[in-house]
This record gives C-alpha cells, structure tokens and sequence, in this order.
C-alpha cells in the first residue's frame, strides 16, 4: 500500500501508526500551521527537516484533533516513521498553500485548468 494518496478533493491520506487517516484542508489548519512556522517556507522546511514533533503538529491539525491528543499523536508518528510521513505531509502543505485545491502531477494547481482537471471545455 502507497504511504500516500489523494482522497477526495485536496484532501490526503496517511498510513498512521497502522491505520489509514485523511489529512483535510481547512482554514483553521491554515492558520494554525502558518502562524506556528511563519508561512508556508517555514512549514515546508521543517517537515523537510524530517522533525517528528513537526510532522505530529501538522497531522494534529490535518485531523482536528484536539491538543489532548497530540502527546498520543506524537508516539503514533514516531512508530510510523517520519521518513514515511514527511513526503505525504509535504504535499499536504502544499494543497493547504493552494487554498486547498488539489495540486497536479507536476506539484501545480489543477483547478485553474479545467482540461488538467480531466473536465472539457465547451
């Protein structure tokens, strides 16, 4: 099974501690995330860094779990492997940079393409 794949809509799935979890683009996970790292440089080179304790803040807020929860977050993706998590929470960043819209292939936005998005133009 991939460590990573694309749900619905921007959001993205993670194998967690032996379980499949679907990261979702929201505002507050915007937020949250942009104010901790200073902007989305920040973020991105920190889970680049391959930090546990980053990787675990930003699946915290993919999953709108509640700070209650993060210290058993921590562990599961610590017992998941950060190297495993670091490209899927990336792309996550990534969708979350891009207002939540799914990213191509290429890493760019599909939605401002309607053919990209396999829809036609008529």
């Amino acid at each position: 099974m991939s460590n990573e794949s694309v749900a619905t809509l921007g959001e993205v799935e993670i194998e967690l501690d032996g379980e499949t979890v679907t990261l979702k683009p929201t505002y507050g996970a915007t937020t949250r995330i942009e104010k901790r790292f200073g902007g989305w440089q920040g973020a991105v080179q920190a889970a680049a860094a391959v930090n546990t304790e980053t990787l675990a803040f930003i699946v915290q807020q993919g999953l709108g779990l509640k700070d209650s929860d993060y210290p058993r977050l921590r562990e599961a993706v610590w017992r998941s492997g950060a190297m495993d998590l670091t490209g899927p929470v990336i792309r996550y960043l990534r969708i979350l940079a891009n207002g939540g819209k799914p990213l191509d292939e290429d890493g760019d936005s599909t939605a401002e393409d309607p053919e990209k998005n396999g829809d036609s133009v008529h």
